[in-house]
């Protein structure tokens, strides 16, 4: 039976402790008894390898392989036999995962025997694909658990934090015993990304990215914001049938983009640079930013650092983050580091924002009217800002999460060093005590009233919170404005929210058709 070498991997899986093992050299020198050897006697090509190794875990055997060997040194299946069925594969690549699971929970569980603290509620278990598509999963487990709880969550032991005042609490008291569990940038530029980095190098770079940030009037680019908003919708509206959710969510990244690289690194979309820099940054993420960094990622930020210095030499726009940094002296590759991230950051967020805002509004016309009949100026501005600060309450901002660097007991639980922490930011905001209805969409809970991060924290909740929060709701007003002002559209299809990379998505069956405003 002819199989794919993802098997192979799963089979390693499984027998090593929950670590993929590569069948190249990995396999060969973790089990003596497997034997790689050059097998022309078999019919095949003597440029392929032949693996054989045939091992019993629980009756189950995992049969024989035929690899070629490729130019870049890997292994690749060419034919072969199993003598298991695929879905015997699946079982022993679960059953591998059930193996680390269990080993995590009882070395920590004896970890906390003794420090005699108990460890969170909760029963660790890997989650079915239903249970990670409900939305309300690590809600209905704060309602049966109380506000602290352990998980298993992307393999790793999780201890849940549901309420913002406790959040915060958490943070305070732990400063310095948990750092970011974020993608680390270090290797691209000193330090890395400011969102990862603690103590005295946080407090220094986010003084300086305050300042900057103090430098730039968004109220400047109104006008600017406009036309680029304006301009993606005019170009959605006249694309002919019904629109999908791609087709509309890869023009909103197009306006995202020249939106970003215009108020970030001053390049307006006239420049020269221009077109090399947004090609530059989708190739350097073309799915929003990475887990792990690797040769392609330091490939694609040589090749926006070199754009960036270009834009440097021929002097940055003034009104630009980086024309600010660039006026304030000579700025070090952290801070150029952090712009050019901070770039592809806000373009990939502030895009799928805006199509949450778009599903949303599609549920209630009346909203997009009232934005039409209140004439331009501060009240309309003030609702638009209040249905753009309910979106994110209701969508997109879902967790911040943390790893641990020290054991730590917490309202009477142990949590374990090297284990992560999630503060749950998505169902902190649908505390009813906090918020009436909080599963109902509602412009008017912002209007004339402010939140305190014990209740509202779209943004973080402690030092690391995000500086271009104030942008966000900003941009996102003036898309609302604008979309009010150019557009109407009926939905074809919906679905419910999907799990993506990141956080909670509109469904991908999500279209409509779009239709230009007369006096649009």
């Amino acid at each position: 039976m002819t199989t794919d070498f993802i098997w192979a991997g799963f089979a390693a899986w499984a027998l090593f402790d929950g670590r993929m093992i590569v069948l190249e050299g990995g396999w060969r020198n973790l089990c003596g008894n497997h034997h790689i050897r050059k097998c022309p006697d078999v019919g095949l090509d003597p440029s392929l390898c032949f693996a054989e190794r045939v091992a019993s875990h629980q009756g189950a055997l995992v049969g024989i392989w035929a690899c070629r060997r490729s130019q870049e040194g890997k292994l690749f299946l060419c034919r072969g036999s199993l003598d298991v069925l695929d879905n015997s594969l699946i079982r022993l690549k679960r059953f591998g995962k059930s193996l680390h699971l269990r080993r995590v929970t009882l070395q920590h569980g004896f970890r906390a025997a003794l420090k005699g603290k108990p460890l969170p509620p909760g029963r660790l278990r890997i989650l079915s694909s239903t249970a990670l598509a409900n939305q309300f999963l690590l809600l209905e487990e704060s309602r049966r658990l109380g506000p602290i709880f352990k998980v298993w969550w992307g393999g790793k032991f999780t201890t849940c934090i549901v309420g913002h005042e406790i959040g915060r609490k958490f943070l305070t008291e732990n400063e310095g015993k948990t750092k970011a569990a974020t993608t680390d940038l270090s290797d691209l530029f000193p330090f890395g990304f400011l969102r990862a980095l603690e103590g005295e190098t946080h407090r220094k770079y986010r003084r300086i990215f305050i300042d900057v940030f103090k430098g730039l009037d968004l109220a400047d680019h109104d006008a600017f914001l406009r036309r680029v908003v304006r301009k993606v919708l005019v170009q959605l509206a006249q694309m002919e049938g019904p629109l999908s959710a791609a087709t509309i969510t890869r023009a909103f990244k197009k306006a995202t983009t020249e939106m970003q690289l215009r108020l970030i690194l001053g390049v307006k979309r006239d420049d020269p640079l221009y077109e090399p820099l947004a090609k530059a940054y989708d190739d350097y993420a073309p799915n929003g930013i990475f887990l792990v960094a690797k040769d392609k990622h330091r490939a694609a930020y040589r090749r926006l650092r070199a754009l960036v210095g270009q834009v440097i030499e021929k002097g940055a726009t003034p009104d630009s983050l980086l024309g600010v940094a660039l006026s304030k002296g000579d700025p070090d590759e952290t801070v150029l580091g952090n712009l050019i991230q901070m770039t592809e950051a806000s373009r990939y967020d502030l895009h799928g924002l805006w199509f949450w805002i778009m599903n949303m509004l599609s549920r209630d016309p009346s909203i997009l009217a009232r934005v039409r009949a209140t004439a331009p100026g501060p009240e309309r501005r003030a609702f638009a800002r209040s249905v753009a600060q309910e979106s994110l309450r209701m969508e997109q901002s879902e967790f911040i999460h943390r790893a641990t660097t020290r054991d730590i007991v917490f309202d009477g639980f142990f949590l374990p060093k090297d284990t992560r922490v999630r503060i749950c930011v998505w169902e902190g905001h649908r505390d009813p005590s906090k918020f009436a209805e909080p599963s109902t969409f509602d412009t008017e809970r912002f209007l004339g009233e402010k939140h305190s991060m014990d209740t509202y924290a779209p943004f973080g909740m402690d030092k690391h919170r995000c500086l271009g929060g104030d942008w966000t709701i900003e941009t996102s007003a003036v898309f609302i404005e604008e979309l009010a002002s150019t557009l109407e559209w009926d939905v074809v299809s919906d679905g419910p929210p999907a799990r993506g990379v990141f956080h909670f998505e509109p469904s991908s069956a999500f279209s409509a058709r779009l239709k230009l405003l007369q006096d649009a």
